[in-house]
């Protein structure tokens, strides 16, 4: 079994060493102290830790997040007097998991949190939980009471068999998410992205599912009018998807508009709404500081179609095409509109929706020139 995906022997060895180091230097200064300079001891590793998850060397950071999980365990030299600083440690680590990438360091720091006292009310929003384990070992079953993981990535995550009564999930990204038998009871799954989550035996009485996305098969006949799951059993999955009430059309468009810019995208939403379909974007503020590609795909997931508005982003008065080669031509007056534009209309095409592409007069450059009869191009004079 592979631990740590990607770290060869050689970095494991090191990372096994630089642990070992940190653990016998804490033993060492800790032995003989009194509890009050027990405490101080463990306040001023604690802060030699966390500076050590910001080092530029990955054996180092790595050894840092194992160590935080002394913390949480009351037996240790560094959990003595009721974990002091397992609260300082949740927060550390939720604090990071906010802006790192996918890998071993963001998994050993997630997987870290599992060995906390409890998680009842921890702010885990937007954090990174992809692949962590958050759920039930034996009889120990975590306590996530009310914790909040408000637009946190839990996608590959298991939460199995986890006490998360009134937990939130607010726009959370749950793809293939575990949820097998944990306790969901009026736990909050507001727009959240459910694309092949399991939550085969848990209890769900009183969640609340309003706009959530690509619910498991079976569950949207327990859902109410009000969005609230009413039965008070444990969840049996159907074999049947269902279809949603009504259409939504992904937009992609600029995160910054003109007034006339505007005004077009509320006359495209009010015409699109007198047809029963809902507009779904990714507006600015909400990018993550990480996974901002899988938050397109939160959002585009369960959509029919895809409107791609291309407006004026870049001026470009006086340039050179391709300079020194056999294609090098002048360009002047010309637009470039904002990159997101090709990155959301190719997922879109992957995924197979019809795409309808607007653009503004002068708009150039990759897409806005296919001559596609798979998606149709229209040009605004704004």
């Amino acid at each position: 079994m592979q631990i740590l995906p990607g770290v060869d022997g050689q970095t494991l060895a090191a990372l096994i060493t630089a642990f070992a180091g940190l653990v016998t230097t804490v033993m060492a200064v800790t032995k003989y102290l009194s509890r009050r300079d027990k405490q101080i001891a463990a306040r001023n590793v604690f802060r030699t830790v966390v500076d050590s998850l910001s080092s530029e060397a990955e054996v180092q950071r790595l050894g840092a997040a194992i160590l935080l999980r002394r913390f949480f365990d009351p037996e240790t030299e560094l959990g003595q007097g009721r974990t002091p600083y397992a609260r300082e440690a949740i927060d550390v680590i939720a604090a990071i998991l906010r802006d790192v990438e996918t890998g071993n360091f963001q998994k050993l720091l997630a997987d870290g949190l599992r060995y906390a006292p409890s998680l009842q009310q921890a702010d885990l929003q937007r954090t990174n939980l992809q692949k962590a384990y958050l759920g039930s070992k034996g009889n120990d079953r975590p306590n996530l009471r009310g914790a909040d993981f408000y637009r946190a990535d839990l996608s590959g995550a298991s939460l199995k068999g986890a006490l998360a009564a009134a937990a939130v999930f607010y726009q959370a990204r749950l793809h293939k998410t575990i949820l097998k038998n944990a306790d969901l009871r009026r736990a909050n799954f507001f727009e959240a992205d459910l694309l092949g989550a399991s939550f085969a035996g848990a209890y769900l009485y009183g969640a609340n599912f309003t706009e959530a996305r690509n619910l498991p098969p079976g569950l949207s006949k327990h859902i109410g009018s009000d969005g609230t799951y009413t039965d008070e059993g444990r969840f049996e999955p159907a074999v049947e998807p269902t279809a949603p009430d009504r259409l939504r059309i992904f937009l992609s468009k600029p995160g910054t508009l003109s007034v006339t810019q505007r005004q077009l995208v509320d006359e495209l939403g009010t015409l699109l709404a007198q047809e029963d379909v809902d507009i779904s974007t990714v507006e600015r503020e909400d990018y993550p500081g990480f996974g901002a590609v899988s938050e397109v795909r939160r959002v585009m997931t369960g959509c029919s179609g895809a409107v791609i508005l291309g407006f004026r982003e870049l001026e470009i008065r006086d340039a050179v095409w391709r300079l020194g080669t056999e294609e090098a031509r002048d360009l002047e007056g010309i637009a470039l509109p904002t990159a997101w534009n090709h990155v959301e209309a190719g997922m879109a095409a992957m995924a197979g929706l019809p795409i309808l592409v607007l653009a503004e007069q002068g708009v150039v450059g990759g897409l806005f020139e296919l001559e596609d009869v798979e998606h149709i191009v229209m040009n605004l004079d704004l």
